[in-house]
């Protein structure tokens, strides 16, 4: 970070940080937004109007969001059907892929937002076999390996008892023992 400040200082730039420190944290050791904003290291320009709602009962409804009534915010976007509850997974995850086959037939954007990587996948699935169904997917299916991060931390990373048989360790950095960034140690499973 300083070295991207002192090369903007020298040829008359600006570093311009976007962001919304209310909102998600950032990764860790990444907060750096945050604590220049604490420390009063960057001086802010702050939106106070909202912009992308056009409808003022859906942008009132998010202004009392983003002032932190929740509940009066989701109240309102619920009497707007705005939010829709449906308990039962099986015809959530099936109004869920109509919407969003719907969507993509009108020609207009769809994102389906879940709360866990495993209910993602869970969504995806029952999207996708709907495509196929209705012809939007066809063609030969190829299965692609990938590699999933395991989300230890620091102090996890370095005992081998949190790594099974399959597992590959890809390096971030120069490491101790001659590894350097993008090598892998391991074999990716079969």
């Amino acid at each position: 970070m300083r070295w991207t400040i002192d090369f903007a200082s020298r040829n008359a730039c600006r570093v311009i940080l976007s962001g919304d420190t209310r909102q998600h944290h950032s990764v860790e050791r990444g907060d750096a937004l945050r604590v220049l904003e604490r420390v009063g290291a960057v001086s802010q320009v702050v939106l106070t109007k909202i912009f992308r709602q056009l409808d003022p009962a859906q942008r009132a409804a998010i202004y009392d969001l983003s002032e932190g009534e929740t509940d009066r915010g989701f109240d309102k976007l619920k009497d707007l059907g705005a939010i829709v509850e449906i308990s039962d997974q099986a015809e959530r995850l099936q109004k869920l892929s109509e919407k969003h086959l719907q969507a993509l037939k009108d020609g207009v954007t769809s994102l389906i937002v879940t709360p866990t990587h495993e209910e993602g996948r869970t969504v995806t699935t029952v999207v996708r076999d709907q495509m196929k169904q209705e012809g939007l997917i066809t063609g030969q299916e190829h299965v692609v390996g990938r590699l999933q991060k395991l989300n230890l931390s620091e102090s996890q990373q370095r005992d081998s008892m949190n790594y099974e048989h399959g597992c590959v360790v890809v390096f971030h950095k120069r490491s101790r023992g001659g590894f350097r960034p993008g090598e892998q140690m391991g074999s990716f499973p079969t």
